[in-house]
């Protein structure tokens, strides 16, 4: 019995360790063929994939960062800063791991702040390429400041997924100052408009890069000596504008159209001797530091180069030019004037359809007189005449340095739809269409003597203190006889000084040569009929002169003439020019009172 048990028990003992050893070996079995799987894992990871592994790692933590330039600056004729450089935020979304839920969740939180829609920014991060999107650009501090606060109150949905990157920002410390001269610049440091466009390939300079590792958060890791080419900054330019004249410009520009209750309008201001522009004023303008807040895209067109517009009477000053310059009168020929002149059908008056009798080509030009113009022109010829007109540029681009510029309308003779009655209208700005600058530089080639100079706003670029291009003064052709240019001058200040149509023109002290204009609008090819574009244009002192003065105005409603409206602004205007150039008086002042 006793020994039965014991028997149990030896065979009870031996199957525990039967069963020890055999979960001993068990438990090796597995580790030795976890270890076989780690090592053959480890083999394929470090051996066989290796190649495809670590280009797979490089691609994540290694690429390479655009460095930006900065874009070159921009100072008016003066030293003026007119358009510089600050730092901006934008704010992206790194989307890595996050499904359709996550980036819901994202945007609900981010669009209210940054004000944009949530469904929008869903659709833009859904289908954007890569991983980090940006979803905000150039957010001002107050922005910035709800994004971090937004961050620390909900960490697990957006820490490491919403970071900032610091961006370079263009600035305009004048905000409207010269906007339509300027231009601005996008968000990709583009520019657009103005001298922002044209000059965009000096002033944009040349992106560099560094190729680095980075950590989990993208910010560049340097153990070693990084591979990268440096940023290549932009070139500064200097402008021809001087922003004291810009100001009177813009000033009086507003001043006027609240008096005069218009629409729209323009004053540029010349330099003749060189074709440099002084002041380049539109209304309405708008701000460049804001230009992604406009919706209506017509506010950043600069009509003084980009828009054509009937002259009206300006243009009488080229006839009477070309006129007395081609030897075909004088200021003193006269002629009968009925108030009419009929020619193949057509019977075309004067503005006031006035009989002035018997009238010198002086005394036309004073009164504004059309049939005195269309006796000029046709005394010359048609010729002539049109040879003239093209010598001035009208019908050409100037090819002033601003983005855009467009070429006029007018038909000449050996042009298909040319007809013999273009002749007679064209002479008093009708049937012509010229852009602002076009007909002042014409203009300025009066006031200089008669030369034709290409018109600019880039005086010089400087690269870091240098100058590396400097504007020099561009003689096109010689359009007139400077006798005939002296003569043109003084019959202009005859007009004004014998209150006669550009009577309002009149500055104390100084003898000045203006000429006024009212045009009928066009639209669709056809007269409207309603409203005018009324305009002055001239130059002072008359002889020696400081400035052309072009002033344009849409649709004055207090009257339509330009004598009444902008002639007065012209005298206005013109009267601050010659003080601020101290210019010499040319005439005796009157006494005053006691």
């Amino acid at each position: 019995m006793v020994q039965n048990t014991l028997n149990q028990r030896a065979q009870q003992a031996a199957r525990r360790r039967r069963l020890d050893n055999w979960r001993l070996w068990s438990v090796l079995a597995i580790f030795v063929l976890f270890g076989l799987y780690n090592s053959s894992t480890l083999f394929s990871l470090q051996v066989l994939q290796y190649n495809v592994l670590s280009d797979k790692a490089e691609v994540r933590i290694r690429w390479k960062d655009v460095l930006p330039p900065a874009r070159g600056l921009i100072y008016d004729s003066r030293g003026q800063l007119l358009a510089g450089n600050t730092t901006a935020q934008d704010v992206y979304v790194d989307k890595t791991h996050s499904d359709d839920l996550n980036l819901h969740e994202i945007c609900d939180l981010l669009a209210p702040a940054l004000r944009q829609d949530a469904g929008d920014m869903f659709s833009r991060l859904k289908n954007a390429d890569g991983t980090n999107i940006r979803v905000a650009s150039f957010i001002d501090d107050a922005t910035a400041a709800k994004i971090h606060q937004l961050i620390d109150n909900h960490q697990k949905s957006l820490r490491y997924k919403v970071s900032f990157e610091p961006t370079p920002k263009r600035q305009y410390p004048g905000d409207t100052l010269a906007a339509s001269a300027l231009g601005f610049t996008d968000h990709e440091n583009q520019g657009h408009y103005g001298v922002e466009e044209f000059y965009n390939s000096k002033l944009a300079g040349k992106a560099g890069w560094i190729l680095a590792e980075h950590d989990a958060e993208g910010r560049p890791l340097v153990f070693q000596q990084p591979q990268m080419e440096p940023a290549e900054d932009g070139s500064d330019l200097v402008l021809t504008i001087d922003s004291a004249v810009q100001y009177m410009a813009e000033r009086e520009l507003k001043n006027s159209l609240e008096e005069y209750k218009a629409e729209s309008g323009y004053i540029v201001v010349q330099d003749p001797n060189t074709g440099g522009i002084l002041a380049l004023a539109n209304t309405p303008a708008f701000n460049p530091n804001d230009f992604n807040k406009y919706t209506d895209y017509g506010l950043f067109k600069n009509p003084v180069v980009n828009d054509v517009r009937e002259p009206g009477s300006t243009m009488k000053i080229l006839t009477y030019s070309s006129s007395i310059d081609g030897g075909a009168i004088t200021p003193d020929t006269s002629f009968y004037c009925n108030g009419y002149m009929t020619k193949y059908g057509w019977t075309i008056w004067n503005a006031t359809r006035t009989a002035y009798g018997q009238e010198t080509m002086r005394q036309g030009l004073g009164r504004s007189d059309n049939i005195a113009s269309m006796f000029a022109a046709e005394k010359l010829g048609q010729d002539k005449y049109y040879d003239y007109v093209k010598s001035f540029g009208i019908g050409k681009r100037t090819g002033i340095d601003l983005a855009g510029e467009v070429a006029g309308l007018i038909t000449y003779p050996d042009d298909e739809n040319f007809s013999p009655i273009n002749l007679y209208t064209n002479s008093f700005g009708q049937g012509v269409a010229t852009t602002p600058i076009q007909l002042l530089t014409a203009v300025s080639a009066v006031a200089n003597g008669g030369t034709l100079l290409k018109p600019h706003v880039m005086k010089q670029i400087t690269k870091d203190g240098k100058v590396t291009d400097t504007f020099e003064t561009q003689q096109i052709r010689r359009v007139i006889k400077p006798e005939t240019a002296s003569q043109i001058a003084d019959m202009l200040a005859y007009g004004v000084e014998h209150k006669m149509v550009a009577r309002f023109a009149a500055v104390p002290g100084y003898h000045v040569s203006v000429k006024t204009g009212t045009a009928q609008l066009v639209e669709d090819g056809k007269y409207t009929g309603n409203g005018s574009f009324a305009s002055a244009m001239g130059f002072a002192p008359s002889h020696g002169a400081r400035f052309t003065l072009y002033i344009g105005i849409l649709n004055p409603r207090t009257s339509q003439w330009g004598e009444n409206t902008a002639s007065r602004s012209w005298g206005r205007l013109a009267k601050e020019l010659l003080m601020y150039m101290k210019a010499q008086p040319t005439e005796p002042l009157a006494t005053p009172t006691p």
